[in-house]
């Protein structure tokens, strides 16, 4: 079944990973971090950490994929929809195998994780022209910047959690 549906996933994407697929890896190293380094601490903290991050990220993902279609309508009107396909990601435990962040301290992990967020956002939810290059005026970028913030927040929040310098 997992054949078929990353094969599946593949085809759908012609081969390339999509953008949001980095979102949905980091949550789940973020909830790996949670649940080894914070879970037994600070159960209720963590709990709600690991909700928040979750729902954060899914904005993330969200104003992407807003993003990515009002550009498309913008710059291709009258070309016509094909049909949507939605696809289903799992990230499992396995990956956390293949981790690239420093996983022997929480301190310096969890900014990793949470940095890297801030710089998915900063690249790939921006208002771009028809062109491809970045609009002059940012305007709309009020969204990824409040996501920005509450990602910084969230990295202020694991570093004092564990009184890490």
């Amino acid at each position: 079944m997992k054949i078929s549906s990353a094969l599946i996933f593949l085809s759908a994407t012609n081969g390339q990973k999509p953008a949001e697929l980095k979102v949905f890896k980091t949550q789940s190293k973020l909830e790996w971090v949670i649940d080894t380094f914070y879970a037994e601490s600070f159960p209720k903290w963590s709990r709600g950490m690991k909700a928040k991050t979750k729902r954060v990220g899914l904005k993330l993902v969200d104003e992407f994929k807003r993003k990515q279609t009002e550009m498309e309508s913008e710059c291709f009107e009258g070309s016509g929809d094909g049909p949507e396909q939605k696809m289903a990601v799992e990230i499992e435990q396995e990956n956390v195998a293949n981790l690239r962040f420093v996983q022997d301290d929480p301190c310096r992990g969890s900014k990793q994780l949470t940095r890297n967020m801030i710089k998915w956002a900063n690249e790939n939810i921006l208002d771009y022209g028809c062109d491809g290059a970045p609009k002059e005026e940012q305007a709309e970028n009020g969204r990824k910047d409040r996501l920005v913030k509450k990602w910084e927040k969230m990295q202020r929040r694991f570093q004092t959690r564990l009184q890490c310098e």
